[in-house]
């Protein structure tokens, strides 16, 4: 993953503009607003809701469902500092 788009990334979800989905890519709550999943946001930042285009060149099949694990035990505040420590700068992660 490219470093300015990791850093996008942990900011928005630190932000408070996001309400965390939960066992979701993205839904709505009680009142009708949207809510997003760590992935979701993911696409929304970079202006695509296509989960191929948004996520999958940036984050190998591990990671994906690692962060889908995460988001759903976590706040966003930990699901960042998740992000931080185990998405590298650079490639992709390769699979084994």
């Amino acid at each position: 993953m490219n470093k300015e788009l990791k850093t996008k990334w942990v900011t928005a979800l630190r932000s408070g503009e996001y309400i965390q989905e939960h066992k979701g890519f993205k839904g709505e709550d009680r009142n009708g607003n949207i809510t997003h999943c760590c992935l979701a946001v993911l696409c929304d930042i970079q202006n695509t809701g296509d989960w191929f285009e948004g996520i999958d060149p940036h984050l190998s099949s591990k990671q994906q469902r690692s962060l889908i694990y995460y988001n759903d035990e976590n706040d966003f505040d930990a699901v960042a500092t998740w992000i931080e420590g185990n998405i590298a700068v650079g490639d992709k992660e390769i699979q084994a």
